[in-house]
């Protein structure tokens, strides 16, 4: 899906089963003036950013898939779900998990200490959630979460570049899917 700004509706650009992200980027580069796009969301899997950004481009994690693919992060370091909750939960408590585009849309160019303080905070709430993961002890979940921090909060940079911020694709479902 595609947006020419924000507020702008997205459109529909392709579908693709069986591609590679090589193969979706050519089709893409058929379809789209990439020289105009701005920012890329995807869900963070492997291959996307490296075959789908130009230099410049920004990279956008998916806030719904970085909440819901923690818990299969956790358990891939062994952690079984009853003593995956206080992480889950830290997860939560981070401001930028709980974001909504609606919300994000009230904000103006004058709340911008208010904007200042969610992203200090997601910052610092990141920063505790990677310590509360040992490298040694999680070492995917640790992984997982510091790719994740790195670009979910792209849309606030964005923000205090722009004063304006990145159109978020509106889902009328909770299906999700990067391919």
């Amino acid at each position: 899906m595609a947006s020419l700004g924000e507020k702008e509706k997205f459109e529909l650009v392709g579908i693709w089963i069986d591609r590679s992200w090589k193969q979706i980027r050519a089709d893409l580069d058929h379809r789209l003036n990439y020289s105009k796009l701005e920012v890329i969301f995807s869900d963070g899997g492997a291959g996307i950013e490296e075959n789908l950004t130009d230099p410049g481009m920004r990279h956008q994690r998916c806030i719904w898939h970085g909440k819901r693919d923690f818990p299969y992060v956790l358990y891939a370091d062994q952690l079984k779900k009853a003593e995956q909750e206080p992480l889950k939960a830290k997860l939560k408590s981070i401001p930028t998990m709980n974001l909504t585009q609606a919300g994000l849309e009230l904000l103006s160019p004058d709340d911008f200490p208010k904007v200042e303080e969610l992203a200090e905070k997601t910052k610092q709430g990141f920063e505790e959630l990677i310590e509360a993961l040992p490298e040694d002890k999680y070492p995917r979940a640790r992984a997982y979460i510091k790719n994740l921090a790195k670009d979910v909060t792209t849309f606030f940079d964005f923000w205090f570049d722009n004063k304006a911020w990145i159109p978020l694709p509106r889902m009328r479902s909770k299906v999700h899917s990067a391919r």
